[in-house]
């Protein structure tokens, strides 16, 4: 059995002066690093998000919902009586994603054996998105939408409904 080896990383740092100084940095405390560092961006990150989704939130009813009536097409729909479960949900997965998460897997392992699942969620988002695509494109894209400025089609007829059915779960 070889004996184990463990490899350090060497950096040199010139001093005025001192010369050449030569530092040893091993591995676990550069990847310690990288790892705070990762986790500062990912905390600027949320809270940009955080700021984003305020943003959207504020504007979206200031100069949009306060003077619109609601679409009665979508009456009924999920999340589109008010603007404020999209937003209670957007919060919650910002702080799940850059702080809970990270703080709950602090100290712990990756988790193992996730490959399969990862594949099948991939492929997943990746038939999601081509149908997405299809729908937009059934919608007007695909034939009968104009690049002039064209009036909305607020009745209930299977294209009006396709199209703002994707603008409203996709946008």
């Amino acid at each position: 059995m070889a004996p184990s080896t463990i490899t350090l990383a060497k950096a040199t740092h010139t001093a005025p002066g001192l010369g050449a100084l030569t530092t040893t940095t091993s591995p676990a405390a550069t990847a310690d690093k990288e790892n705070k560092d990762y986790l500062a961006a990912l905390r600027v990150s949320g809270k940009w998000g955080l700021i984003m989704a305020t943003v959207n939130l504020v504007y979206g009813y200031v100069m949009v919902a306060a003077y619109l009536p609601p679409d009665p097409r979508q009456e009924g729909w999920v999340l589109m009586r008010s603007p404020l479960p999209t937003y209670i949900l957007t919060v919650f997965y910002l702080a799940v994603v850059t702080w809970l998460g990270p703080k709950f897997m602090d100290g712990r392992s990756s988790v193992s054996g996730l490959r399969p699942i990862m594949v099948v969620y991939n492929a997943f988002q990746v038939l999601y998105s081509v149908w997405l695509v299809y729908m937009s494109g059934m919608g007007g894209w695909f034939g009968s939408y104009s690049l002039r400025c064209q009036a909305c089609d607020f009745s209930n007829n299977p294209k009006a409904m396709t199209t703002i059915c994707n603008e409203v779960y996709t946008v």
